[in-house]
């Protein structure tokens, strides 16, 4: 099936972006898939921060210690403790669960 031409006056200005970037077919693709839904990108660094965050999870599960990971990682042990154990108070981190949990 041919890609539809669009006419940016029908189109926001989020929505001609996208297309701009992703071209006819995938925009076609996205409206079909997510037409109608809020849909949310997170930042990159929101994703750099999760994938930092799994590191973590995944060297203290193959047995480092909260030392060893404040060292590698260049933050505090207490900021450890909340990435593996979650805020007090049950709280989990922003970033929990948003990569492969």
């Amino acid at each position: 099936m041919a890609a539809m031409k669009y006419d940016p006056a029908t189109l926001t200005d989020d929505m001609y972006a996208l297309l701009e970037i992703v071209g006819p077919e995938l925009f076609e693709r996205i409206v079909d898939d997510f037409g109608g839904s809020p849909l949310y990108i997170v930042r990159r660094s929101t994703l750099a921060k999760a994938n930092v965050y799994e590191k973590i999870r995944r060297d203290y599960a193959q047995g480092a210690s909260l030392s060893t990971l404040a060292d590698r990682y260049r933050y505090s042990k207490r900021h450890i403790r909340e990435i593996l154990f979650g805020k007090m108070k049950g709280k989990k981190g922003p970033t929990r669960g948003l990569l492969n949990d």
